[in-house]
């Protein structure tokens, strides 16, 4: 690949680390009087806090997280954060 594509890719599959689990969460808990500055923050944060908590837990429980299987995660929660994108 050229590196043009390898630098999409990753600039994509980290905007989609850092805002998808957190917009997934808004999805369900919107709160309409946040304007879209407060939205982006909370899905941010959101989103660190819950990979950190997942991955203790995977550990604590002793599941092996592959690539395979982050992809599954993160294309169950596309669903919900594309929905809350919609309403947004």
């Amino acid at each position: 690949m050229t590196p043009f594509v390898t630098a999409a890719w990753t600039l994509a599959a980290g905007a989609m680390v850092l805002f998808l689990p957190g917009l997934a969460w808004l999805a369900f808990f919107w709160d309409p009087e946040q304007d879209t500055y407060e939205r982006l923050a909370e899905a941010l944060g959101l989103s660190i806090a819950m990979s950190a908590v997942i991955a203790l837990l995977a550990n604590l429980l002793g599941l092996r997280l592959t690539p395979i299987s982050v992809v599954v995660i993160y294309g169950i929660l596309a669903v919900p954060a594309f929905w809350a994108l919609r309403r947004w």
